[in-house]
């Protein structure tokens, strides 16, 4: 009997490993696939960046912040966003720009000033189907 229950532990410690080690390789991806090109994306004449699992498209225009969410097909799903908000590093200090839908986009005024040529890092965030995703990308303004 003995004999028995150590080939049972020994059966099920194996078993434990190999559902164990399932996940791991499965999620050891951190970026999703991509079979677009995010320059063909870009339909607004924004930059494109990756968030969570959608690419977005920022566009920086009259003082406000725009945004299109796109699913991993390359299809506008911006419809399917229900807030959103920004953080820029502007001068040494952290702006957040608060993202409202409206118009079939997400957009909220930067409440800074911009000009051509600035570098701005942004930090985004973007609920989708209830879900927040995040990720951060490098503006230029323009």
């Amino acid at each position: 009997m003995l004999k028995t229950f150590a080939s049972t532990c020994a059966a099920l410690a194996i078993a434990g490993l190999a559902m164990t080690a399932a996940p791991i390789t499965a999620t050891a991806q951190t970026k999703h696939e991509h079979k677009h090109d995010h320059g063909a994306m870009a339909k607004h004449g924004g930059t494109i960046a990756e968030v969570g699992s959608y690419d977005v498209e920022l566009v920086l225009a009259g003082g406000n912040l725009t945004v299109y969410v796109y699913d991993d097909h390359g299809k506008d799903i911006t419809g399917k966003a229900t807030k959103g908000d920004a953080v820029f590093v502007v001068d040494g200090s952290s702006k957040k720009v608060t993202l409202a839908p409206a118009d079939g986009k997400l957009s909220g005024p930067l409440g800074f000033a911009t000009k051509a040529g600035d570098d701005l890092d942004t930090v985004l965030r973007i609920t989708v189907g209830g879900k927040t995703h995040t990720g951060k990308a490098d503006l230029h303004a323009k």
